[in-house]
């Protein structure tokens, strides 16, 4: 997903990298063709003040905790699929994206499969969708 979005972006750098598999850095930064700093949690990766928007693909469990937290440090935010693993984290994510002022995007790859379905659907109902082509340093949490 990122060498796709650096690919039709030239103003787009990925400037940070978080992930407990060590192998994994070495893989994303290998493939963008840089050394972005390595953060050792999502905390200090959303509080580096040159990080301007965060990607969370990690376990989707997690992507309540970090969003909202990418939030909290005033960042942009591309939550990969699902957007969340309930209705409660979704609207939570969704308060928190209202508070912050910042920009939520949410990628639905499984929209399809039964059990996401309800969730994301509500999900939506529940909120607005804001796209924006706004140049922007980013980071990357697996």
């Amino acid at each position: 997903m990122i060498k796709h979005l650096l690919a039709v972006n030239e103003q787009l750098e990925v400037r940070g990298l978080c992930d407990p598999d060590k192998a994994a850095i070495e893989r994303i930064s290998a493939a963008i063709g840089s050394k972005p700093t390595v953060y050792d949690g999502h905390e200090a990766l959303v509080a580096a003040p040159d990080i301007d928007w965060v990607m969370i693909a990690t376990w989707n469990c997690l992507h309540k905790e970090q969003t909202v937290s990418a939030f909290d440090a005033d960042k942009h935010v591309f939550c990969q699929k699902p957007m969340a693993t309930s209705l409660d984290d979704c609207l939570a994510m969704v308060k928190a994206w209202k508070k912050s002022g910042r920009l939520l995007l949410s990628s639905t790859r499984t929209m399809c499969a039964p059990r996401f379905t309800r969730t994301a659907m509500r999900a939506y109902w529940n909120a607005e969708c804001i796209f924006s082509e706004q140049p922007a340093r980013c980071a990357q949490m697996f």
